[in-house]
């Protein structure tokens, strides 16, 4: 897990943010949300392919064949952007909202190959100001900064307001602490108070003060964090440091006068604890600003001058991906990006935007690696503009650099296709937990629609990792695999997404199409993290279950080939002693990759013509337990169809069950040939002998009404569960939240699992 290398904090321009800034940020382009299409639905992930460039000029990003008007009116424009490895990343962006355009936070899993939009963030919670930027330390714990402080813990799908005494103008990470710049007189140019440095554990937010700063002299504090150093230029003349964060000192910046004229320090960046570099600049003319970069080796106590970058352009920020490696982003009648590998003795102008570009100017350039940077081009403009400037790229796009900085290229979030669906974000929808699978007695796996949450201490810590967002789940929207998982999922109108998960956080998506008929299902399962099956079942008559398509992957989900369309399969597909089985109003069975499919003759304990039908089946040696169940329209009903002589003959056996028709689902599973786990209501019942006798483990005083079931092993169980509902099942958007809860015992006693916030 790496940590983002930011090398720098906000604009070095020595301008005053109005207390309007927020109405001209995400206001004044209402016009273009109101010209955006209507649909609510979140806009889908798409793949970028920008083209590297270099010191020559980019053609137009231009989206060829749109209208420039459409263009600008589902354009997504980025503000900052951010990464903690070369692929997991996050942009804070505006979007179209009942107010205009809201800020919006997307994440990437694949180094800008796909956007996913994760989370609305309101106006309100931002008061009057522009948001500076968006900063995370890991996967999980990020912070939105600027007139208001917000914080999010679980990955970005969540977000919560903390409280400062002030705006924050710069946040920068370590992996174990944040880092924030509180400036009380960002407003008026009357305010002589001093700025504050506080800090926090990254994974709480408990703020306290870590020193008190200079008074800011007009312009906004750069702030550099490696390890424990922190590295502040409160003022464009006063370095404060610490190596461990806990002690500080201020001292002179190394400028030196040239030819007269007043020098300061515009620009600050870390390469490690002790590799520290300051941009110099003075002798300002129209378009132009000399500048001179100073480094240190040892902690900022002594600097030497290594180079002079071109003159074109005010120096914008810094980065220092090594201590050899320097990138500056400068801007005024053009935007560009100077660059020296030799320490400073050769500089080459590796961007430049021109002619029409005026100054555009970029925020956020930074490298979370020796390799890896990322940068926004003109992300205050895009703000504060509704057009683009004649003759430049679009402004408030990221760009992306693979090879320490040399090339740059695009990656442009997916076209805003209009306001967010009322509650899409809400908290009853985004904490809801669709299923939980327990594989030990430590790890297991937890699904929520816009992530999957990993633990392998028995939930002391837990890994989220962002999703496509689960709209509509399926059956088996969730399959897991030991140190595997799968999420299943599918929009209105996109295709069918398959999205793998490994335990070390690792990301893999693939696409199936989706199918002309309405009202599609799909099932899937995996025998290895590489070999899987999904089947497409396709709504027949009266939306009655009819045929199915097949299709197959070899390299875990990232492509899929499809096996035969249009197959006999009626149900969900299931992977069960090595065997692919069809489960539905009928048992299936295929012996040729799901190409043909027989029914199996097993009782059927249930009315056909009621709701329900067959589980999932589990296989142990020679013994098969399928489970069915069927609901009446007044009460439910669950049984067990046993063989144990690998399917040759068949038995029923009675489960606990009997619930009333608004009850929470009846839920069963098989650890052994022998011994099963039941739940009705709120009751958890257990037998040692397949069903021949039942006892009871836990009454009302259980989890409470459970919604979902897993046990690793006969000892080491996980419920979803919700307190407070009785034995009825809880709203899906009301009532007391569903919560996570454990058993060590074999399901007698249980305890609330703490999982990360939201």
């Amino acid at each position: 897990m790496m940590r983002a290398m930011q090398a720098a904090g906000g604009s070095r321009r020595e301008t005053m943010v109005g207390a309007g800034m927020l109405a001209v940020l995400f206001g004044a382009t209402a016009a273009v949300a109101a010209a955006a299409p209507g649909s609510s639905k979140a806009p889908a992930a798409t793949t970028t392919g920008g083209k590297a460039i270099g010191s020559s000029r980019p053609a137009s990003l231009a989206v060829p064949g749109r209208d420039a008007a459409a263009e600008q009116a589902t354009r997504v424009p980025v503000h900052s952007v951010t990464f903690v490895s070369p692929d997991d990343g996050w942009t804070l962006a505006g979007t179209a909202c009942r107010q205009g355009i809201c800020p919006a936070v997307y994440h990437t899993a694949d180094r800008g190959g796909h956007w996913r939009r994760l989370a609305d963030l309101p106006q309100s919670a931002l008061g009057i100001d522009k948001p500076y930027g968006v900063r995370f330390a890991d996967p999980m714990n990020g912070w939105v900064f600027g007139e208001a402080l917000l914080a999010t813990h679980d990955g970005g799908a969540h977000w919560d307001e903390v409280s400062t005494a002030g705006p924050v103008v710069a946040l920068e990470t370590s992996q174990r602490l944040a880092y924030a710049v509180i400036d009380p007189c960002i407003h008026t140019t009357e305010c002589h108070k001093p700025e504050t440095l506080i800090r926090s554990d990254v994974a709480a937010d408990r703020w306290e003060t870590a020193t008190t700063l200079p008074s800011r002299a007009g312009i906004d504090a750069e702030l550099a964090v490696r390890g424990d150093a922190v590295y502040v230029l409160p003022t464009d003349s006063e370095l404060v440091a610490s190596a461990d964060g806990s002690q500080y000192a201020t001292s002179s910046v190394p400028c030196q006068p040239d030819g007269g004229s007043r020098v300061s320090a515009a620009a600050l960046a870390a390469a490690s604890p002790a590799d520290v570099t300051i941009v110099c600049v003075g002798g300002a003319a129209a378009g132009s600003q000399q500048k001179a970069v100073y480094a240190s080796t040892d902690g900022a106590r002594t600097f030497r001058r290594i180079g002079d970058p071109p003159l074109s352009g005010d120096t914008y920020q810094l980065s220092t991906p090594v201590p050899a490696t320097t990138v500056i982003a400068a801007s005024s009648g053009a935007s560009d990006l100077y660059r020296t590998s030799d320490g400073g003795r050769k500089w080459s102008d590796v961007v430049h935007f021109g002619d029409g570009d005026g100054g555009v100017g970029w925020t956020d350039l930074a490298f979370v690696d020796a390799h890896h940077g990322a940068v926004v081009y003109g992300g205050d403009w895009a703000f504060a503009n509704d057009r683009r400037p004649a003759g430049a790229p679009q402004p408030g796009t990221v760009y992306l650099s693979d090879d320490d900085g040399a090339t740059w290229r695009p990656s442009t979030l997916p076209p805003d296709s209009g306001a967010p669906a009322a509650g899409r974000r809400s908290p009853s929808n985004q904490s809801r937990l669709l299923d939980a699978v327990r594989v030990s007695a430590t790890a297991g796996w937890v699904l929520t629609p816009t992530g999957m949450l990993r633990t392998d201490d028995g939930g002391a810590s837990w890994r989220l990792t962002p999703i496509p967002e689960i709209e509509n789940p399926f059956p088996s929207t969730f399959v897991v695999l030991g140190s595997s998982a799968w999420s299943v999922s599918m929009s209105n109108e996109g295709p069918i997404t398959v999205t793998r998960v490994n335990a070390d956080g690792a990301v893999l998506t693939g696409h199936i199409p989706r199918p002309a008929a309405a009202y599609p299902s799909v099932s899937a399962s995996f025998a290895s993290p590489r070999d899987g099956w999904t089947a497409v079942l396709k709504a027949g008559p009266d939306r009655e279950p009819g045929r199915s398509d097949i299709w197959s992957t070899r390299d875990g989900g990232a492509t899929w080939t499809e096996v035969a369309a249009d197959t006999a399969l009626a149900g969900t597909l299931q992977l069960a002693g090595g065997h692919l089985v069809g489960l539905g109003k009928t048992f299936q069975t295929t012996a040729d990759g799901g190409r043909t499919w027989r029914t199996v003759d097993v009782p059927v304990p249930f009315d056909t013509s009621l709701a329900g039908g067959f589980d999932d089946v589990a296989v142990f040696g020679r013994h098969e337990i399928l489970p069915a169940g069927a609901d009446t329209g007044l009460r439910g009903r669950q049984w067990a169809v046993v063989s144990d002589d690998t399917g040759r003959t068949w038995t029923v056996r009675d489960i606990p069950g009997d619930r009333a028709n608004d009850g929470p689902p009846l839920r069963f599973v098989a650890t052994s040939a022998a011994h099963w786990i039941a739940t009705q209501q709120t009751e958890v019942w257990t037998t040692d002998d397949a069903g021949g006798h039942w006892r009871q483990l836990t009454g009302t005083a259980g989890p409470g009404s459970i919604e979902t079931l897993s046990f690793a092993d006969a000892v080491h169980g996980w419920a979803i569960a919700s307190r407070g509902c009785g034995d009825i099942a809880c709203p899906r958007d009301g009532g007391p939240a569903a919560s996570l809860y454990a058993s060590d015992d074999g399901g007698t006693s249980w305890a609330r699992v703490s999982l990360p916030s939201g």
